[in-house]
């Protein structure tokens, strides 16, 4: 079973969450939500996927927001298409490599870097 815990909002609450392991973090990028995210989102451990929620949202926004707040996961809760869904899925892979890519290069350079690697 997964654990994933939504609707995170304010800094002191998610570092309390953080604590107890979920396996995922969800934030919500909705600004018609009580719960939605804006700030700056404090450092997690690695094990946590931070996840985006997002409605009916542009498609390069939610890409700016995932690149912005380096997301693991997106979630649609609005009436996106299947073509939307399509293209967020290109764009985000077309970005990841070229993340990962970014990361092989900072390696060389600097071998702490190797673990910002995009799970």
């Amino acid at each position: 079973m997964k654990l994933k815990v939504c609707g995170m909002k304010y800094v002191e609450n998610i570092q309390q969450v953080a604590e107890l392991q979920p396996d995922y973090m969800g934030f919500i990028f909705y600004d018609q939500s009580k719960r939605n995210f804006e700030g700056i989102l404090p450092e997690l451990p690695a094990t946590i996927k931070k996840t985006g929620v997002f409605v009916n949202e542009y498609l390069e926004i939610v890409i700016s927001l995932v690149e912005e707040y380096r997301l693991d996961a997106v979630q649609l809760h609005g009436d996106e298409s299947v073509e939307y869904v399509q293209e967020l899925q290109a764009a985000l892979a077309q970005r990841r490599a070229l993340f990962l890519e970014e990361n092989r290069c900072q390696k060389k350079k600097k071998t702490s870097m190797f673990f910002l690697q995009k799970k």
